[in-house]
């Protein structure tokens, strides 16, 4: 055994399931959480980094993988004291955190009016008069179609002649008899011969609009005006965090004995663990319904027992 000044400490790792060292007093677990969320989800590892401090006031930020629906609380960090409680120097591996966790409504984690981020489209429009005249145009042009669409459906056809159209006359003039070319009547080659007289018009009665290119491509450019302009969700990182990668590398190797006493960042895992079976490789998503994993911060203080 080995004593160490807490204000010299770094960093310290817990662990779930894992007891301290104990000299003095009885050992206690390395992470112990109060209150009823904590029934929910319990971080595996939690990393502690101290910000400073003098003697046994030292102060410290916890972080650890945790479900959307749950934030650190307070969070206090106990070690042993070498001659007793007031002592500067502590029993090394003989430091535990205790945590208290807080459960996020629902109501808070989903996105509301008031959050810029996340405001909803028709707030976007109100406060942007080039979002809401670029509505305005998309709902007129999609007005129109619709009013053009219909009214050609609904429109009366005109009735089609009874008899197929005027009756032509023989292509033989009167005296002469059939089969002789110079008695043929030229109009009777002419395609539009028997077609009615001007004014042409040049729609067809009955017929239904459909719309054309310009229409597609107008509502195709105000689509993709409206959606480029939501505003991005921001998306937590996905990198390790240092603590992550610690751990894997110690997964790959046995971790040695303490030797001595040293300054700087050393785990209060150092002593005896019992994990009871836990699974090192398991990082511990809570239960589905709490949310994704993400990276909650807690700040504290430090006390000797």
């Amino acid at each position: 055994m080995s004593r160490i000044r807490l204000d010299s400490i770094s960093s310290l790792i817990f662990y779930k399931d894992t007891v301290t060292a104990s000299r003095r007093a009885p050992a206690v677990q390395q992470l112990k959480c109060l209150g009823e969320p904590c029934r929910l989800y319990r971080p595996d590892v939690v990393r502690c980094v101290s910000l400073g401090g003098s003697d046994t006031d030292v102060s410290w930020k916890c972080e650890a993988d945790l479900p959307e629906a749950l934030r650190f609380g307070a969070v206090e960090v106990l070690c042993e004291g070498w001659d007793g409680p007031s002592d500067p120097y502590i029993l090394k591996g003989s430091c535990g955190l205790e945590y208290r966790l807080v459960q996020i409504p629902d109501a808070l984690r989903r996105p509301g009016a008031d959050d810029p981020a996340y405001r909803g489209r028709l707030s976007s429009w109100l406060h942007d008069p080039a979002a809401a005249f670029f509505m305005l145009l998309w709902v007129a042009v999609l007005a129109f179609i619709l009013y053009n669409f219909l009214s050609s459906y609904f429109r009366p056809r005109a009735p089609a002649p009874l008899g197929g159209g005027a009756s032509r006359r023989p292509w033989w003039g009167p005296g002469s008899g059939p089969g002789w070319f110079p008695s043929t009547r030229p109009d009777d080659f002419d395609p539009f011969a028997h077609d009615p007289p001007p004014p042409y018009t040049t729609t067809t009665k009955g017929g239904r609009w459909r719309p054309g290119f310009w229409s597609g491509a107008a509502l195709g450019g105000l689509g993709a005006f409206l959606a480029n302009r939501r505003p991005a969700r921001p998306r937590a990182p996905t990198s390790m965090y240092d603590w992550e990668g610690e751990r894997a590398f110690r997964q790959t190797r046995p971790v040695p004995a303490p030797v001595g006493s040293s300054a700087g960042s050393w785990g209060a895992g150092a002593s005896a663990r019992r994990r009871g079976g836990r699974d090192e490789g398991d990082r511990g998503e809570g239960p589905s319904n709490l949310g994704g994993m993400r990276s909650g911060t807690g700040i504290g203080s430090s006390r000797v027992r």
